[in-house]
């Protein structure tokens, strides 16, 4: 029962949520061995981003990337765990990098998502935000290319113009959240969007990250 596979893990997230997201195993919705790399010191990520800082806790694969699915497709009794670690994550980021920020900001998400409840980045800037001490400001949207981490010239070239930040009022600098990187794609035009209203982002925090993406 220990290790299932991820269509068996999906069904009992269904049918019997005490089972551990990550590995299946009876009696918590997220045992400590599985919650353990969510609180990783954060590590600075190489990325398409430019000159963007990224920073991620864990490693997107096995037990990890299956939690991190199952948040993200309504497994409800995971939130505060896992928003307990991104508050986590924005202190220790604040603490090694100790560069202040003003405002965060989530990446941005389907419509579908938004529409549905799903919208659970929203729900991580904002844990992070309160732990920073700033205002979470939700303000990036796609334009229609969909949430692209596509690789190389293709991916970058999809993404370019798909995002946008409305036009309000914001502090200067600004802190980035989003739940995997993978190219770095999404946040560095999300990066691009909010400096066309004036607003510097400072680094980007994620939970986790892509193997073999780790600079320092």
């Amino acid at each position: 029962m220990a290790w299932l596979s991820e269509g068996a893990l999906e069904a009992l997230d269904l049918v019997t949520p005490v089972f551990c997201a990550g590995c299946g195993r009876l009696g918590s919705c997220l045992c400590p061995r599985c919650e353990a790399p969510l609180y990783e010191p954060p590590r600075l990520i190489e990325t398409t981003a430019g000159e963007l800082p990224v920073w991620a806790a864990a490693s997107y694969e096995d037990e990890t990337r299956r939690l991190i699915l199952s948040w993200k497709r309504g497994r409800v009794d995971l939130a505060e765990r896992i928003l307990a670690a991104y508050r986590e994550l924005a202190d220790r980021w604040h603490a090694f990098d100790g560069d202040p920020v003003q405002v965060v900001v989530p990446a941005p998400s389907r419509w579908k998502r938004r529409a549905s409840g799903l919208f659970v980045v929203g729900k991580a800037a904002s844990a992070v935000g309160q732990s920073l001490g700033v205002d979470c400001a939700d303000v990036l949207r796609e334009r229609g290319h969909g949430h692209s981490g596509g690789r190389g010239a293709l991916g970058r070239s999809r993404a370019a113009g798909a995002i946008r930040a409305r036009t309000v009022a914001l502090p200067r600098r600004a802190l980035l959240v989003d739940d995997v990187v993978t190219t770095g794609v999404t946040l560095e035009h999300s990066a691009v969007a909010l400096s066309e209203i004036g607003v510097e982002v400072r680094a980007a925090v994620v939970l986790a990250a892509t193997p073999r993406r780790t600079k320092v």
